[in-house]
């Protein structure tokens, strides 16, 4: 992930939001979401620009905390919202100049946009993926279990099929006693095997409920990434029509410029008189 710097310096844009209004606990929750994505621990590639982003999210909050911060906040941006509006409006002269500062700043932006936009869609992969890892666990873990039921289950069978076997090639010779015996051995080795079953039955409608729990999450994760990929299609190409306007509009300045001193300059030439 590309981390993004505050270039506006927007409290509100530095959490993420719009500008108000918000509640205490809005800015609390905007906050802690802000500093889970650009903690440093999470960006131990640009360890030091995510400890700037982090210095600049806390100086934000506080600076947002409480409904009195946010109104003499909100003051400031309306301040600074009309002195921009008047050092933006664009002389004639330095048209062009103009239309250069303007695709800068829409290009540093949508640069911030696009870093913030990777970053919740990372948070949310993760947790996905997280959630999924711990589905294919539990069911391989759950499969392991099932195997030995079922290994159980087969040497009790077993134990059963040999009883009633042996009573069966035995029960003309055996004395009442013996026969009691093997009778309680066989409703012992029944009991077990019915039990096992029961196990093994049970396992096997828990890891059917977990792979449909897993094949849920799998699509909502699909269905995310799609819903996030047209979000970005459609976003990228708002952007990139802004940006074709602003370079258009870039360019007739440039020319009208050129046209102007051309004008000028034939003018001037007129003027002479021969000899000078």
């Amino acid at each position: 992930m590309s981390l993004p710097h505050f270039n506006d310096k927007n409290l509100y844009t530095m959490l993420g939001l719009d500008n108000g209004p918000y509640s205490d606990k809005d800015i609390k929750i905007a906050h802690r979401r802000a500093a889970s994505i650009f903690h440093p621990d999470r960006n131990p590639d640009e360890f030091e620009k995510a400890n700037q982003c982090m210095k600049e999210i806390n100086d934000a909050y506080t600076k947002l905390s409480t409904q009195e911060l946010r109104a003499a906040y909100a003051i400031t941006i309306v301040k600074q919202q009309n002195e921009a509006a008047s050092a933006t409006k664009p002389p004639p002269p330095n048209a062009a100049s103009y239309y250069e500062m303007e695709i800068r700043s829409l290009q540093q932006n949508q640069s911030i946009k696009e870093a913030r936009e990777a970053a919740n869609r990372k948070v949310k992969f993760d947790d996905y993926d997280h959630k999924i890892a711990t589905m294919e666990r539990i069911i391989s873990e759950k499969n392991e279990k099932l195997g030995g039921y079922i290994q159980n289950r087969t040497q009790w069978l077993s134990i059963d099929t040999k009883l009633r076997g042996e009573y069966e090639y035995t029960k003309e010779h055996l004395t009442q006693e013996n026969k009691a015996k093997i009778f309680e051995k066989i409703n012992e080795s029944t009991t077990a095997t019915n039990q096992w079953t029961d196990f093994i039955k049970k396992e096997r409608d828990g890891i059917t409920a977990t792979i449909t729990e897993l094949a849920n999450i799998k699509e909502a994760r699909a269905g995310f990434e799609n819903t996030e990929m047209n979000n970005h299609t459609k976003q990228r190409a708002e952007f990139e029509t802004k940006l074709a306007a602003l370079k258009a509009a870039l360019a007739q300045a440039a020319q009208n410029t050129h046209n102007k001193a051309d004008t000028q300059n034939g003018d001037t030439h007129k003027n002479r008189r021969p000899g000078f």
